[in-house]
C-alpha cells in the first residue's frame, strides 16, 4: 500500500513538471535576474517563469533589430497567462504558500490582481493559468525597429507561515515579465470579397488629383496579390497582378476603416471611437464606408509599423498619410519612396512613422496613398502588415515623492528648536493625465496641532496651513514642496509621528502616505522678544533716552539662570548705552537686573533702556538683545532691534560783520558769510539772498559743498554790485539757508550795507581817429558829454588840455567853466569850439576834464576825463596817381588825368575833389577845373577811378605868354570820408605866335602892332578880374550848378523869367560841412593882383565886375553876388 502511494505520487509530480510542456504559450522578456532554482535550504518557494498566450490566441511576434523575437500583446484581445511557482528547498514535506500575479502599469498602478493558495513539497512545482484582456495599449518603437515598453507580470510568493524560509532564499520570491501591448495589428489580409462588419479593413480609392479630389471613373489602382506576403498570405499592391503599370496622373488611396451594419460610424467594439463617414469609397465600392479616427490626446505616442518593397517612377511616391483634412496643408506623411525600402521582389523592409504629435491634440485618418504625375508609372510598391504601437492615456495615475527626509534616524528636536525640521519634497505626477492632489500633515501628539505648529509651502501661493490643495498637475510633470514643523517651546521628552498624506481631491483616494519619527530631547532653551515688535524699535535723537519692553521665557524643559546683554552694530554704542530693568511685584519702581532664574515655561517681562551717543549720525542702528544661559544651561536667544536715529537740522549762518559801508561807484564788494552745520548729518544747503534788487546783490554759489555735522562750517561769498547811482541808505542783506535732506527747515543770517552819497563823473572820448582833419581851415564845434554817475544832484567844473597845435574854446553848455547842476544818472553837454594851427600834422589830443563841484563842497575832490583823438593831415587810405604829362601847343580844352585808389579795407569813401595852381596858371589860362562828372562820387573798398581836370587855354593866352614856353603846377585835393589828401602835376604850354605877324612890316607895321598891345592890354585888365573869379566859381561848379537853376555852359537861350541870386559860396552851407570843405576857400578875402611883368599889360581890378544892364542890378541880388556871378548872368541872358 505504501509503495502505491508513493508511485502514485512520484507519477503526480512527473506530470506536474512537464505540464507546462504540454501548453502552448509564449516565452515573455524577463525583467528579473534569471531566477535560481536549485535547492538550497529545506524550504524555498520561488517563481520559475511566467508566459503569456496559447494556441488558440498566441502572442505576436515583432522581430528586434538583432535578428531575436520579442513577444507583445493586442489591446482588446483575452488570452491566456501562466505562472509557474515552484519549492526549489530539499524538504520533502509540504509547505503552505500563497502566490500572487499582478498586471501592472509602467505608471505603478495595478491593472489587475489574482491569487493562489499552493501547497509544495520540495522539489515541487505548480503551474496556474488566468485569461486576462489588456484594456490599454502601451508599446514604444524606437527609430531603428526596438520594440519595448508595455505591461508588466510581477509574480511573488511567501510561505503562508512567516519565518519557515530562510531570509537568505527571499531573494528569488518575485519575478517580474514585461510585455509591450499594441494598439493593433492587421495582415491586410481583409477585402470585399472577406469583408466583415463593423471589423476594421482596407478599401481603396482613387481621385484625379489632389485639389478638386475628384473621383477616378477609371477604377483604383490598388490590388491584392496572394503570392507572397510579409504577414498572412497576401499584401496590397498599386498594379494589376498579372502585370503592368499604376495609372498616371492619378491619386489612389487606401483607407483604414471599417463597413458599419447601420448608418451610424460610432465605435463599433474596435476601441478607436467614433469614424468618418466616407462617401468617396461609397461611390466607388457600393459600400458605406466609416474612416477611423484617431484623436491626438488620447495617446502619449503613436508609431505605426509597416512591411513594403518596390519602387515608384520618377515623379510619383508612395506615402503613409496622416490626414486631419483633405488638403496638402492637413496632411502629414512618411515619403516611402524615400525611406530606403528595398526595390527587390519579396524582400521586405520594415519602415516605422512616428506620429507622436504630429497632429498635436487634433483627430486624424490613415492612409497609404499612392500619388502619380503624368510623366511615367511602373508597377509600384507593395505594402503589407500594418502594426500601430502606442502609448496610450489612461485615467489612472500614480505619484511618486522625493524628499529630504533623514529616515531612517528620523528628526532628533528640541522645545522650541531654533532649527525646526523642514521636509522639502518633489512630488511627480507619473500619469498621463492633469490631477488635483491635496497634501495634509500632522503630528501624533495632538496638544501640538493646537498651536498650529505645521505649515505647508507650495505653489499654491494663498494657503499655507496644513492641507493644502495643490494646484493642477500636468501628468508626467512635478512640482515641489516644503512641509515645515515647529517644535512647542517646553516640549517634553518624547518620540511622536510626523505623517504627510497626499489624496486625489476628485474620489478622495489616498495617492501616497510617509511617516517620520521626530524625538524630542532633554535641552534648554529660552526665547527673548519684544513685547510690542515694531520696526523701528525706538526713535532717539541723539542724546536722547528711551525704553524698549522685552519678555524672556524658559522654552526648554529645564529650570535654569539666565543673563542679559546686547550687541551693537556701531563702534559708537556700547554697554553704558543699555541698562536693564525690572519691575518684579509690579508697584512701579525698577531694579537694574543683571542675572535671572526662570523655571520651565515661566516668562519674565523686561525693560531695556537706551541712552543714544551725543554724535550719533543718522540711520539704522542694529541691536542684537540676547539672553544666555548660565552652566550648566548653553542655550542662548538673540531678539534683532533697530534704534532709528533720525537726521536733525541744526544750522547757524553768520556774517563775518554785522553791517559794512561802501560808496554806489559800481565797483564790487563782498561779505563773506559763514554756514555751520551743528546737525548730525552732512548737510548740503540751498541758498537764497534776500536783498534791495537795486544794490545788484548775489552770491558766488547757490548750493554750499557738503558740511559735515557737529560743528563743521563753511564760507561763501555773498557779492554787491554797488551799481552808480544807488540812493544813500542802510541796506539789510538777508542769507537763508534751506536744508537738502528736509526742505522745511532753514535758518537765516543778515548784515547791513550802508550806503553814503557818492560822486562820480564821467567825461566821455572821442576817438576821431578814424578821420582826417585839415590845419589851417576854419574852427569846427564838437559836443563832450558829462554824465554824473553819483547818487545826488551835482555840478562839475569844466578844464580843458590841449596838444600842440590845436586850438580850442568852451563855446557852450558852461557858464564861467560850469555846467548847470543836473540829476543824479544824468547828463548834459560841453560844446567845444576847435581847429588846428597851420603845419600841424598827426595825432593830436584834446582833454575836457569835469570836476564834481559837490564834492568839492564836501572835501572830496572827485574828476574824470574825456580825451578827444584826431588825425591831422592824411590816413592813408587814398591814394592818387598821376596820369600822362601834357604838353600845350594849341588854344582848346585839354585834360590832366589822375587815378584815385580807395584803399581802405572795409569803408565805402565819399570823395570830392577841387584844383588849386599857381600864380603863373592863373594869369596865364582860361580855367583849371575838374570835370563836373568827376568832383563827387563814392568808391568802394579798393576801387579805382580816373578823374579828369580840364585845362583851358585861349588863343589869347597862348599869345600872351611872357616865356616861349611855360611850366605850371596844379594841385589836385580830396576830402573823403575818412582821409583827405591831394597832389600836384606840372604841365607846360608853347608861347602862340600868329601867322598874320610874318607879313607886315616898317613903321606901319609897329605902330599897328602898338595899338592892338594897348587894347589887349586894356582888355585883360578888365577881363582878369572877372576870369579870377570864374575860375574861382567854376572850381565848385557842382555846388552852385544846382541853386537857382543856373547852369555851367555858356550860350544858354533867354530866359524868360529872372533867377534867384544864386547863394554866395561863402554861405553855402553844403560847401562848408565837413565833406565840402571850401568854406575857408570862399570866406578868404580877394587876393592883391599881384605885379605884372614888365612886358605884360596890368590886370583887371579884382573888386570890379561886368557893367551892370541898364535896367540894373537884378531883383533880390547884392553888388557881391553880381561880382562873383555877373558875367555868368549876362552870357545866360545872352547879353555877355
Amino acid at each position: 500500500m505504501r509503495n502505491g502511494q508513493t508511485t502514485l505520487m512520484f507519477l503526480v509530480l512527473c506530470f506536474s513538471s512537464i505540464a507546462p510542456i504540454l501548453v502552448p504559450q509564449a516565452e515573455l522578456s524577463s525583467l528579473a535576474v534569471d531566477q535560481d532554482t536549485s535547492g538550497r535550504d529545506l524550504i524555498d518557494v520561488t517563481i520559475v517563469d511566467i508566459s503569456v498566450g496559447n494556441s488558440t490566441d498566441a502572442a505576436q511576434t515583432w522581430i528586434q533589430p538583432g535578428g531575436e523575437t520579442m513577444d507583445y500583446l493586442l489591446r482588446g484581445t483575452r488570452y491566456a497567462a501562466n505562472i509557474t511557482f515552484k519549492n526549489a528547498g530539499t524538504g520533502f514535506s509540504s509547505v503552505d504558500a500563497i502566490g500572487t500575479l499582478e498586471a501592472i502599469h509602467p505608471i505603478g498602478f495595478v491593472m489587475e490582481t489574482w491569487t493562489f493558495n499552493l501547497s509544495l513539497a520540495g522539489g515541487q512545482q505548480d503551474v496556474q493559468i488566468i485569461e486576462w484582456t489588456p484594456d490599454a495599449a502601451h508599446s514604444i518603437v524606437d527609430p531603428d525597429g526596438t520594440l519595448h515598453g508595455g505591461i508588466i507580470f510581477r509574480g511573488t510568493i511567501q510561505t503562508a507561515v512567516s519565518g519557515l524560509e530562510n531570509p537568505d532564499a527571499e531573494s528569488n520570491n518575485i519575478y517580474e515579465e514585461q510585455v509591450p501591448i499594441a494598439l493593433w495589428h492587421d495582415a491586410m489580409e481583409r477585402t470585399l470579397q472577406s469583408l466583415a462588419a463593423n471589423v476594421p479593413l482596407w478599401l481603396p480609392v482613387s481621385y484625379t488629383d489632389r485639389e478638386s479630389y475628384t473621383l477616378y471613373g477609371g477604377g483604383t489602382d490598388w490590388r491584392t496579390d496572394n503570392s507572397s506576403a510579409a504577414a498572412g498570405s497576401r499584401h496590397w499592391r498599386i498594379s494589376d497582378p498579372g502585370g503592368g503599370n499604376y495609372a498616371s496622373n492619378t491619386v489612389d488611396m487606401l483607407k483604414w476603416g471599417w463597413i458599419p451594419n447601420s448608418g451610424s460610424c460610432d465605435d463599433s467594439g474596435h476601441g478607436f471611437g467614433y469614424g468618418q463617414i466616407d462617401n468617396d469609397v461609397f461611390q466607388q465600392t457600393g459600400y458605406a464606408f466609416c474612416w477611423i479616427t484617431l484623436i491626438d490626446s488620447d495617446y502619449r505616442s503613436v508609431h505605426w509599423a509597416t512591411q513594403a518593397w518596390g519602387s515608384m517612377a520618377s515623379g510619383d511616391e508612395m506615402a503613409m498619410e496622416i490626414l486631419r483634412g483633405m488638403q496638402p496643408s492637413d496632411i502629414e506623411e512618411l515619403n516611402l519612396t524615400q525611406a530606403g525600402i528595398s526595390s527587390a521582389e519579396n524582400d521586405w523592409t520594415q519602415v516605422i512613422y512616428n506620429m507622436t504629435d504630429v497632429h498635436d491634440d487634433n483627430a486624424y485618418q490613415i492612409s497609404y496613398s499612392k500619388i502619380a504625375d503624368d510623366s511615367g508609372a511602373n508597377s509600384g510598391i507593395h505594402i503589407d502588415d500594418f502594426v500601430l504601437f502606442a502609448v496610450e492615456v489612461v485615467p489612472e495615475y500614480t505619484i511618486t515623492l522625493d524628499c529630504d527626509d533623514p529616515l531612517p534616524n528620523a528628526y532628533v528636536v528640541i522645545p522650541a528648536d531654533p532649527n525646526p525640521p523642514s521636509l522639502y519634497c518633489q512630488l511627480t505626477n507619473n500619469g498621463y493625465r492633469e490631477v488635483n492632489l491635496n497634501i495634509y500633515t500632522e503630528v501624533s501628539n495632538q496638544s501640538w496641532m493646537n498651536t498650529y505648529p505645521l505649515r505647508i509651502d507650495s505653489d499654491n501661493m494663498l494657503d499655507h496651513d496644513n492641507y493644502v490643495a495643490l494646484n493642477p498637475l500636468d501628468g508626467e510633470t512635478s512640482t515641489e514642496f516644503w512641509v515645515n514643523l515647529t517644535v512647542p517651546e517646553g516640549a517634553n521628552v518624547e518620540t511622536l509621528n510626523w505623517t504627510i498624506s497626499f489624496t486625489d481631491d476628485f474620489n478622495s483616494q489616498t495617492m501616497a502616505e510617509m511617516t517620520l519619527p521626530v524625538s524630542i530631547s532633554s535641552s534648554f532653551s529660552v526665547r527673548l522678544d519684544q513685547v510690542s515688535p515694531a520696526y523701528p524699535a525706538l526713535t532717539l535723537e541723539p542724546g536722547a533716552i528711551g525704553d524698549v519692553q522685552v519678555k524672556v521665557k524658559n522654552t526648554g524643559n529645564q529650570m535654569a539662570d539666565w543673563t542679559l546683554g546686547a550687541y551693537f552694530d556701531s563702534t559708537l554704542w556700547g554697554a553704558p548705552n543699555l541698562q536693564w530693568y525690572e519691575d518684579w511685584d509690579d508697584d512701579g519702581n525698577e531694579t537694574q537686573l543683571m542675572q535671572m532664574t526662570l523655571a520651565k515655561g515661566e516668562e519674565q517681562f523686561i525693560t531695556a533702556r537706551f541712552h543714544a551717543p551725543e554724535q550719533n549720525p543718522p540711520g539704522m542702528v542694529e541691536i542684537s538683545l540676547f539672553v544666555q544661559g548660565v552652566a550648566p544651561a548653553n542655550a542662548q536667544s538673540v531678539e534683532r532691534i533697530y534704534i532709528d536715529i533720525p537726521a536733525v537740522q541744526d544750522a547757524k549762518v553768520t556774517a563775518y560783520e554785522s553791517s559794512m559801508t561802501a560808496l554806489a561807484d559800481g565797483n564790487l564788494r563782498t561779505m563773506s558769510v559763514t554756514i555751520r552745520n551743528d546737525g548730525n548729518a552732512p548737510e548740503i544747503f540751498n541758498l537764497n539772498l534776500n536783498a534791495d534788487w537795486h544794490i545788484g546783490a548775489s552770491m558766488a554759489t547757490q548750493v554750499t559743498e557738503p558740511i559735515e555735522p557737529f560743528g563743521q562750517e563753511v564760507d561763501i561769498t555773498v557779492i554787491m554790485q554797488m551799481p552808480e547811482g544807488l540812493m544813500p541808505n542802510f541796506y539789510p542783506i538777508t542769507v537763508t539757508a534751506t536744508s537738502q535732506t528736509d526742505s522745511t527747515y532753514s535758518a537765516s543770517g543778515q548784515f547791513t550795507l550802508e550806503v553814503p552819497t557818492t560822486y562820480i563823473v564821467e567825461v566821455e572820448d572821442k576817438d576821431l581817429t578814424g578821420q582826417s582833419f585839415s590845419a589851417g581851415v576854419e574852427a569846427r564845434t564838437m559836443n563832450f558829454e558829462i554824465f554824473n554817475h553819483g547818487n545826488g544832484i551835482d555840478a562839475f567844473n569844466i578844464g580843458l588840455g590841449l596838444d600842440d597845435g590845436v586850438v580850442a574854446e568852451i563855446s557852450n553848455g558852461a557858464t564861467d567853466g560850469r555846467t548847470i547842476y543836473i540829476e543824479p544818472q544824468t547828463s548834459t553837454n560841453v560844446t567845444l569850439s576847435y581847429s588846428f594851427t597851420e603845419g600841424t600834422f598827426g595825432m593830436k589830443e584834446l582833454t575836457v576834464t569835469a570836476t564834481s563841484v559837490k564834492g568839492l563842497e564836501d572835501g572830496q575832490t572827485v574828476s574824470a576825463s574825456g580825451v578827444a583823438n584826431f588825425q591831422v593831415g592824411s590816413l592813408g587810405w587814398i591814394r592818387l596817381t598821376n596820369g600822362p604829362l601834357i604838353h600845350i601847343t594849341e588854344p582848346g580844352p585839354h585834360f590832366l588825368s589822375v587815378e584815385v585808389h580807395n584803399q581802405h579795407p572795409n569803408a565805402n569813401q565819399e570823395i570830392h575833389l577841387s584844383v588849386t595852381v599857381d600864380d603863373d596858371a592863373v594869369w596865364n589860362l582860361k580855367s583849371v577845373r575838374v570835370v563836373t562828372a568827376d568832383r563827387q562820387f563814392e568808391l568802394a573798398p579798393d576801387a579805382k577811378r580816373i578823374i579828369s581836370i580840364e585845362v583851358y587855354v585861349t588863343e589869347q593866352n597862348l599869345l600872351n605868354f611872357n616865356q616861349d614856353s611855360m611850366i605850371f603846377t596844379a594841385t589836385l585835393k580830396v576830402d573823403a570820408t575818412d582821409d583827405n589828401t591831394e597832389i600836384s602835376m606840372d604841365f607846360t604850354a608853347d608861347k602862340y605866335v600868329s601867322v598874320e605877324s610874318s607879313d607886315e612890316s616898317g613903321f606901319g607895321a609897329l605902330a599897328k602892332n602898338i595899338v592892338t598891345w594897348a587894347i589887349g592890354i586894356i582888355l585883360i585888365l578888365a577881363l582878369g578880374v572877372v576870369l579870377v573869379k570864374i575860375l574861382m566859381s567854376t572850381e565848385h561848379e557842382d555846388e552852385i550848378s544846382s541853386l537857382g537853376g543856373y547852369e555851367s555852359s555858356l550860350g544858354l537861350p533867354d530866359a524868360p523869367t529872372l533867377p534867384d541870386a544864386p547863394t554866395l559860396p561863402s554861405a553855402d552851407t553844403t560847401a562848408n560841412s565837413m565833406y565840402g570843405g571850401t568854406q575857408e576857400l570862399f570866406a578868404q578875402p580877394v587876393m592883391a593882383t599881384p605885379p605884372p611883368p614888365s612886358e605884360a599889360p596890368e590886370p583887371a581890378s579884382a573888386s570890379s565886375g561886368p557893367p551892370l544892364p541898364a535896367t540894373g542890378l537884378p531883383e533880390g541880388w547884392t553888388m557881391e553876388q553880381w561880382e562873383h556871378y555877373g558875367e555868368e548872368y549876362l552870357r545866360r541872358q545872352g547879353g555877355a
